[in-house]
């Protein structure tokens, strides 16, 4: 018979492989153990409108959920942390009554007994990292920002010219270019289908500079349209898994 440890020893390779042929085949959006949170977090709501559909496709009242709204201080959705909890400690007394020898169910091969440990303590893990993403930290960026090439004419106090946007959102714009000031400088863009909206720059570089919108109130209308007309989109994102783990280690930390 083999020995547990023989037996873990096995299965790993095994998993290893499929998890980095996902991982290659999809570009790194599949990431060991990240993937499984991600399902965590969703299947309880997906599952309950699922049934819920089923059983009554029509009828239902409007209900506002959760969308990130506030991100001005730190939201805890306590009822999930809790859901999850339960999940940690069933796993944890099912651990621990298969180990007392006195209370022990009827004795099984060392190698299934090795797999059952090797998921429940990933299990454990799964779910713990899904608690953690119940905490949500304030954000610092208020708008969503859209990448775009479209070039602008900037308008400043020592004159004007033209550039090309890196990426704009409601609230302001990063431009391609070395900054025609310092930070807090006043600046004027002129974009197609909106007209001219004042900025100020709030950093900028030798290649690049960013500008925050003021007083565009009675051109937002036409900025949200122009945005999220179709002819926008996010920047692509590219998913490297060692930074990956690091962003979610100082994320843990937080």
């Amino acid at each position: 018979m083999a020995a547990p440890g023989e037996v873990v020893s096995h299965f790993l390779p095994y998993y290893a492989a499929v998890m980095v042929t996902l991982y290659w085949a999809t570009g790194g959006m599949i990431q060991p153990v990240l993937t499984d949170v991600s399902h965590v977090l969703t299947m309880p709501a997906a599952l309950r409108a699922t049934v819920i559909g089923l059983l009554k496709p029509r009828g239902h009242k409007f209900k506002v959920t959760a969308k990130g709204g506030r991100r001005d201080r730190v939201l805890v959705q306590w009822g999930m942390i809790a859901r999850f909890g339960l999940l940690v400690g069933l796993t944890l007394a099912g651990m621990l009554y298969g180990s007392l020898a006195d209370y022990t169910p009827e004795r099984q091969a060392a190698g299934s007994t090795a797999i059952v440990l090797f998921w429940s303590i990933y299990n454990i893990v799964v779910l713990l990292l899904a608690m953690a993403a119940c905490v949500e930290l304030p954000r610092y960026r208020d708008e969503e920002r859209l990448a775009t090439s479209e070039v602008v004419d900037i308008r400043t106090a020592e004159g004007s010219f033209a550039a090309q946007l890196a990426d704009i959102s409601l609230s302001g714009a990063s431009v391609m270019g070395p900054s025609p000031g310092r930070p807090g400088d006043a600046v004027m863009l002129r974009l197609d289908d909106v007209g001219e909206i004042a900025g100020r720059i709030v950093r900028g570089s030798a290649d690049r500079f960013a500008v925050a919108f003021i007083d565009a109130d009675e051109v937002r209308d036409a900025l949200t349209r122009k945005l999220y007309s179709g002819q926008y989109y996010e920047r692509p994102r590219d998913v490297q898994g060692r930074r990956l783990f690091r962003a979610v280690v100082a994320r843990a930390f937080r």
